[in-house]
């Protein structure tokens, strides 16, 4: 859950930034009806010649001085796999400055997100992902030691998200080992650089794999540094699937590979246990109700 959690906060963050290439094309050329009419076709080229990967919009709307709406999006690695589609993705840019790859921005909404992540191997022959390979750039600068996925800095005011969801796949064509649905949130704030991040959301959906369990998740984090070897302080996070759960607090050492994490709150039912991973109980096991547990405290 932690690893599939942390690919898609970084790959959402990778795929901000080749967003912001869409959008910020958008607002540069969009002052015009024809322009409008043919602002789709620019993106696509303008988001195709900076990203590995192919973007495209069907129409894109541009109205007031920084607001900008994406139609029926779809963005693919570039061996043609599906990583993202979307019916549509709409922002609201307080400031946005290209030369300086700095955007703040007063809310995003995204409408019927769908976020598929493969596991692949790469031209190098390394382990990658799809989004990964999507959302690198055509023509990467020399690696700088954990400048993390992007090189933008990103303000959100309000990200609003409606009925999305989330696919991670061991391999092409392959049963998702974890998957969301009907994602739900509303409100939240992140920020982002290469040198720290920090995130505040509710997050409320269906786990469809591996087994099906309602989920709600609240977060409260903040990282110092880069995503390999910062520090992060993790506020709050509470975690529900089906009647089960826990409210946790704690920080990370990334680089050292040490954790301080304490759990309250913590409740286990069997039927959610069973739900992840079904077993036969021996016979005469008595399967009784959900009970909280004690707090504790980890470390490692």
């Amino acid at each position: 859950m932690a690893a599939a959690i942390k690919a898609i906060l970084l790959g959402l963050a990778s795929l901000a930034a080749g967003l912001l290439v869409a959008v910020g094309t958008g607002l540069l050329v969009g002052r015009t009806h024809w322009a409008q009419r043919k602002l789709g076709d620019i993106v696509t080229e303008k988001a195709t010649g900076a990203l590995a990967g192919k973007l495209t919009a069907r129409d894109v709307r541009v109205s007031g001085a920084l607001d900008v709406c994406l139609k029926e999006v779809l963005l693919q690695d570039p061996d043609g796999n599906t990583v993202l589609t979307a019916d549509e993705i709409c922002a609201s840019i307080e400031a946005l400055a290209l030369p300086k790859k700095e955007a703040r921005i007063r809310s995003v909404s995204l409408r019927r997100p769908a976020l598929t992540i493969a596991s692949v191997e790469g031209p190098d022959g390394k382990s990658t992902t799809t989004l990964a390979r999507a959302v690198a750039p055509r023509h990467p600068s020399p690696p700088k030691p954990d400048s993390g996925p992007t090189a933008w800095k990103v303000w959100i005011g309000a990200l609003n998200l409606k009925d999305g969801s989330v696919r991670i796949l061991p391999a092409l064509e392959a049963e998702p080992s974890f998957a969301l649905a009907g994602l739900e949130l509303a409100g939240a704030t992140a920020r982002y650089s290469a040198s720290g991040a920090s995130a505040r959301l509710g997050l409320t959906g269906e786990l469809t794999a591996p087994g099906a369990l309602p989920v709600a998740l609240d977060l409260d984090a903040q990282l110092a540094g880069g995503a390999a070897t910062g520090k992060a302080e993790l506020t709050e996070l509470r975690l529900r699937l089906g009647q089960s759960g826990f409210l946790a607090k704690g920080s990370f050492d990334l680089g050292a590979r040490k954790a301080a994490l304490q759990l309250r709150e913590l409740v286990l039912d069997p039927n959610d246990v069973e739900a992840l991973v079904p077993r036969k109980p021996p016979p005469g096991e008595r399967v009784g109700p959900a009970r909280p547990l004690l707090g504790g405290e980890l470390r490692g």
